[in-house]
């Protein structure tokens, strides 16, 4: 099964949007998650975020290997924490 990753600075931000794409992955055999690109460990290549479960059509949180495809939902600004998402998925992507 195919697997996307939504890259967001908060895991509450676009919590509808990603739903229903979320929802109706299924029909494409693709398992979503979404996360914060600060909580990829770069040593284990894992990260802690959240996998849709289509039973109980909602988000639970999990550990994961990075997904397939990532869809960058990030929102830059200058403060610290989005300078840090911001180098993190500058190398998820060149990776």
């Amino acid at each position: 099964m195919l697997t996307l990753g939504f890259m967001t600075l908060n895991l509450n931000n676009e919590h509808g949007y990603f739903t229903e794409i979320a929802k109706r992955s299924i029909h494409h055999e693709i398992t979503c998650y979404r996360f914060v690109p600060s909580n990829f460990n770069p040593h284990s290549e894992t990260i802690d975020g959240e996998e849709f479960d289509n039973i109980q059509n909602d988000w639970i949180p999990k550990t994961f290997p990075l997904p397939d495809l990532l869809y960058d939902r990030c929102f830059y600004g200058e403060d610290f924490h989005s300078r840090q998402c911001k180098a993190i998925v500058d190398w998820l992507k060149a990776k």
